[in-house]
């Protein structure tokens, strides 16, 4: 408990010393969005976040909370931008890693089963909103057939597509079976493991 106090306050002290310069480099560095109109397709203003960006290949678009919705229209202008003008191809969300990873071998080739996928893989909070609307179910669908398709994929650990429930255990059986463990309880084990999943 001393221990966690002391690195408490080191932090808060910390935090404290590092306020005026975050704040003095935010009033210097600042770069204002003209817009955050989904369709608008004039990115001089996004030019600061690429050359910020630099050559990267990783971008995190954060927010505030889940239902900032003027967020949402901007990080969709962003992501547009980041695709046609800088080559990012994957968009990964707060979702279901192994159904957005292994459950996009049930995509067809039509944009049908991409937005099926989406939904039933990407938390609501997302494929459910207005603002996300044109991003999950125009600019995503229209890069899908395209030559600089946007993989879509998942970070999060949590089961919440039914693809997960159906196919999670059968797909860790399957790998765990391609392994030998020389231990006596092995197949105790590994069903112990596979119940604690569900």
């Amino acid at each position: 408990m001393r221990i966690l106090f002391v690195l408490a306050l080191i932090f808060f002290q910390a935090a404290l010393q590092a306020q005026t310069p975050i704040k003095e480099y935010v009033q210097t560095n600042y770069q204002v969005l003209r817009s955050i109109d989904v369709n608008d397709a004039n990115y001089a203003d996004l030019e600061a976040i690429g050359k910020a960006i630099g050559n990267r290949r990783v971008v995190m678009l954060g927010e505030q909370d889940h239902g900032d919705a003027p967020t949402f229209l901007a990080k969709t202008r962003i992501i547009k931008y980041l695709h046609e003008k800088m080559g990012f191809n994957v968009l990964a969300f707060e979702s279901d890693f192994f159904a957005m990873t292994e459950g996009q071998r049930e995509i067809g080739t039509d944009t049908a089963s991409l937005k099926k996928y989406m939904q039933g893989s990407i938390f609501p909070i997302w494929t459910y909103c207005d603002a996300c609307a044109n991003l999950f179910y125009e600019y995503i669908p229209r890069q899908f057939l395209s030559s600089s398709p946007i993989i879509i994929s998942g970070f999060d650990n949590q089961e919440y597509a039914s693809f997960s429930r159906r196919q999670l255990i059968p797909f860790l059986d399957s790998a765990i079976n391609i392994e030998t463990f020389p231990h006596p309880n092995f197949v105790r084990l590994k069903q112990h493991v596979l119940n604690q999943i569900h």
